[in-house]
């Protein structure tokens, strides 16, 4: 079963954390309104800066589509990524967010 998987950095307050996960999963709904989920299961996850992007990297060379938000407000600083995947081995190093 895919699950929607949304990752974001931990150097922000919680309160910011849950608006940047929000930005990145509504990437997916407005560039990709037509992408095989079956809208039950969000996982959001935190992590550090340097660990995200080595995740990112990973499911991009697996082939898995990812969502990204960068942050205006803070000098257009990626803050979160989301992506729908069956495989949940990536993320099970991470924290709940």
């Amino acid at each position: 079963m895919k699950k929607l998987y949304a990752v974001v950095i931990n150097t922000i307050p919680k309160s910011y954390q849950a608006v940047q996960l929000g930005h990145a999963v509504g990437k997916i709904a407005s560039k990709s309104p037509d992408i095989n989920w079956d809208q039950q299961t969000f996982v959001y996850l935190e992590s550090g800066v340097l660990k995200m992007h080595k995740l990112m990297n990973q499911l991009k060379s697996e082939g898995v589509e990812l969502h990204c938000f960068s942050e205006p407000d803070i000098g257009d600083k990626l803050t979160a990524f989301a992506c729908i995947t069956d495989d949940y081995e990536p993320f099970k190093s991470f924290r709940l967010a």
